[in-house]
């Protein structure tokens, strides 16, 4: 599989050793079909075929990724109807992702898969087949002669395609090899797709009888699909399902099922709408800031190496490229509006504190003014769903930072997602952040799904650079971004201090019999500007924490450490293919977890204006 590769590595670059293709291999299929398919041999012996070229709207945008999922023997009767149904089902998930490619996920089996798949090709969407075993194998599933060609015209059609090796054991309630495959097609199915159409006869199977096929992605669905590979637990990560009733070839007298959906079903409207949003972004800045986005992907490699990337790669490259522009963008809007907002609530305090001696009219014109506009800022750029600066540089920075791990991940040799390691246990509105991550890495697979190994890339672009970035290059000594942090954080524990002292001295200066009855005007004034300076204290308090200086310094010397580590490691290991990639890995989950905490310390510390 994508997000664990291993789970079908052998598909990627050639069949399980127990399962080669041999003339063998072939006897069950129709001579005139075996001449066609030998054509395709070549592309065959990969797991996904590259994408189209020709398509380039997919390769400039996030995917939705739909998956199908139902029975073969449909009732010929119900066709008419059942196309209907599907249509219906098509145009509102493409309605409901305007600014977004679908690509859908099929194994092509007849029956339901090829029903949808047609469906969808005729719509214009990308359809991946996602076949469960071996092509060769798969053919033997389909009656010589026109059925196994309807399968390979519509693999001609598909943008890609997935083949799921033989796994070598069978589940203990599976009693044929053929059924664990297709186990494993439908758990696929599950981890990968956002939404799911299933066309079921809602006759439900209770875990453990061999459940393989539509009801398997049923229970997967609402439930969950089992841990990856490797994994012991993973939480229950459940996927919409859009349940379209069907009668079975089997028993046709059979009423229609009735939908009786469960609350797990609900398709992610909120998934959908961030990620047209996303895509809406990323085209506008591809308009707008072609040069940002040329001098952000430099960052990442330098335009030197950058011819060393295969395609997959270059997609990635392309997107953290825009992801970061966008990120940059709004943090600096964000915090440009943190210190209008700021520094109209200090005019406030002291225009306040003014009027409260000189009962001047213009003052507290002014006080009204500067709290009306810290306060108008506040609810129209962090709370007003057009604006939301805060949530669009935390959400855009944590998908950029995703997309970096699993760019770095693949020039490591690694077959990995990093969806299946980022924001798994976090339950707030930034879930669509793992489905655009897990849609990316999916996205670059496709294009190249065994990508050269590039230690020297990640050693020098990623692991030295983020130690940079982070502590800087001249150990012991902590500079960097870590260092930069906590001179802001100093200075601003500074000034609050400064702030909080002079307060405490006024409200000496003017409750401790200080002062003459000749000097009672600097009492008066004393008293009403203490108060304002402990205002001030607390709101430059306030603002460094918004910003999170000390607490990202922390954790950047606690990132930089990590990184330069990782190149002692390196440096003592080299050569030990096995042991960089398993660093690499582990360094990687480290920078994932690193980025949640950082997220989740931004939304704990969100902006406010203070009282």
């Amino acid at each position: 599989m994508i997000p664990q590769l291993s789970w079908y590595r052998a598909a990627l670059m050639t069949f399980s050793p127990n399962h080669l293709l041999t003339e063998e291999s072939f006897q069950h299929i129709d001579p005139e079909v075996y001449q066609e398919w030998r054509k395709k041999e070549p592309l065959s012996m990969t797991g996904a075929e590259p994408i189209n070229p020709t398509r380039p709207a997919s390769l400039n945008a996030i995917p939705f990724i739909i998956g199908v999922a139902g029975h073969r023997d449909l009732v010929p009767a119900d066709l008419a109807s059942l196309r209907n149904n599907v249509i219906a089902a098509l145009h509102r998930l493409a309605a409901m992702a305007s600014h977004s490619p679908c690509v859908l996920l099929s194994a092509l089996a007849e029956g339901a898969d090829q029903l949808v798949a047609e469906l969808a090709l005729e719509l214009g969407w990308q359809v991946v087949a996602v076949l469960p075993m071996p092509l060769a194998d798969f053919l033997g599933d389909f009656a010589p002669g026109a059925p196994q060609q309807r399968l390979l015209r519509l693999l001609d059609r598909c943008a890609g395609r997935i083949e799921i090796p033989w796994k070598d054991r069978l589940d203990p309630d599976v009693r044929k090899p053929r059924d664990q495959q297709y186990r494993e097609q439908g758990i696929f199915l599950a981890r990968q797709a956002q939404a799911v159409i299933v066309l079921w006869d809602g006759m439900e199977r209770k875990p453990g009888d061999g459940a393989c096929g539509t009801n398997l992605v049923v229970a997967c669905c609402r439930e969950g699909p089992p841990p990856c590979p490797g994994e012991l637990l993973a939480a229950p990560e459940k996927t919409g399902l859009i349940h379209i009733p069907v009668r079975r070839h089997k028993a046709p007298q059979r009423a229609l099922p009735r939908v009786v959906p469960s609350p797990s079903d609900t398709i992610h409207e909120g998934v959908f709408k961030a990620i047209n949003h996303a895509n809406r972004e990323l085209a506008a800045a591809r308009q707008t800031r072609p040069a940002a986005i040329d001098q952000a992907r430099g960052w990442l490699i330098p335009s030197g190496d950058q011819g060393l990337l295969d395609p997959g790669s270059t997609y990635l490259a392309d997107r953290f490229a825009e992801l970061d522009v966008l990120a940059i963008a709004y943090q600096r809007q964000r915090k440009q509006v943190i210190q209008v907002a700021s520094a109209a609530t200090i005019i406030a305090a002291l225009s306040q504190a003014t009027y409260g001696v000189l009962a001047a009219q213009p003052w507290i014109i002014a006080y009204g003014v500067a709290i009306a506009l810290a306060y108008t800022l506040y609810f129209l750029l962090f709370w007003l769903p057009i604006f939301q600066l805060e949530n669009h540089f935390l959400e855009f920075r944590a998908i950029a930072e995703a997309t970096r791990v699993q760019l770095f991940w693949r020039l490591a040799g690694l077959d990995q997602l990093v969806a299946e390691h980022y924001l798994q246990l976090v339950k707030s509105n930034v879930g669509w952040v793992r489905e655009a991550a897990r849609a990316l890495g999916f996205m670059s697979y496709l294009l190249t799904p065994r990508p050269p190994a590039q230690p020297a890339l990640v050693e020098t672009h990623w692991i030295q650079s983020q130690e940079r970035y982070f502590i800087g290059d001249q150990p012991p000594q902590v500079s960097g971004n870590a260092r930069k942090r906590r001179r802001l954080q100093r200075r601003f524990d500074l000034s609050a201090w400064v702030a909080m002292t002079g307060g405490a001295f006024l409200v000496a200066l003017a409750g401790g019999g200080y002062v003459t009855a000749d000097l009672a005007v600097i009492e008066e004034w004393a008293s009403s500007y203490s108060a304002s300076l402990f205002f001030i204290a607390a709101v430059l308090k306030g603002y460094a924490e918004t910003l999170g200086y000390g607490e990202e310094a922390d954790s950047f010397e606690m990132a930089g450490g990590l990184y330069r580590n990782a190149r002692h490691f390196l440096r003592e290991h080299a050569g030990d293919e096995e042991l960089f990639r398993a660093c690499v890995k582990e360094l990687g989950k480290h920078a994932l977890n690193e980025n949640a905490e950082w997220l989740l310390l931004h939304r704990r510390n969100a902006f406010k204006i203070e009282q």
